[in-house]
């Protein structure tokens, strides 16, 4: 017995809107009039984190396996944009490496206190952790606990 939800309807939103609302909660997170916009030409991919008293956003990038030591161990950034608003696209220089070789980190969230936590997979000579970081430029790990990612 499937408890999938049926889809509903898979044509544009209104207005020819470019996101489609299975269901009608969604309309509170898009709003009346949602478009897609190009923020910056960057290598992002996963974690996206939102910072509203930064008016930036957190993201790890796309594993690059050709800057790497060895075969097997790829290498994954956390990356920051800093928004200007609404206006789009933004510029390069608004793109900036907050931790270099991140031990592949993918999934992203605030903690109570506002530090990224990041869950690493880790590679085949380190292990995967849960990493707790403050923001900002250059940014080093100051606390690791031992966890399974993946």
């Amino acid at each position: 017995m499937s408890h999938a939800s049926p889809i509903r309807s898979i044509a544009p939103g209104p207005d020819n809107s470019p996101f489609v609302a299975l269901d009608p909660v969604f309309a509170a997170v898009t709003g009346d009039a949602p478009r897609l916009a190009r923020v910056a030409e960057t290598n992002a991919h996963e974690g996206p984190v939102y910072v509203p008293d930064e008016d930036a956003l957190y993201f790890t990038t796309l594993p690059d396996s050709g800057s790497v030591p060895a075969p097997g161990f790829p290498r994954v950034d956390v990356k920051r944009v800093a928004l200007d608003g609404d206006r789009f696209p933004l510029d390069q220089d608004r793109v900036s490496t907050v931790r270099e070789n991140a031990n592949v980190a993918n999934g992203m969230a605030l903690d109570l206190e506002g530090r990224l936590v990041a869950c690493e997979q880790g590679t085949r000579s380190q292990h995967a952790a849960i990493t707790r970081f403050d923001r900002g430029e250059r940014s080093r790990p100051w606390s690791t606990a031992g966890a399974t990612c993946g």
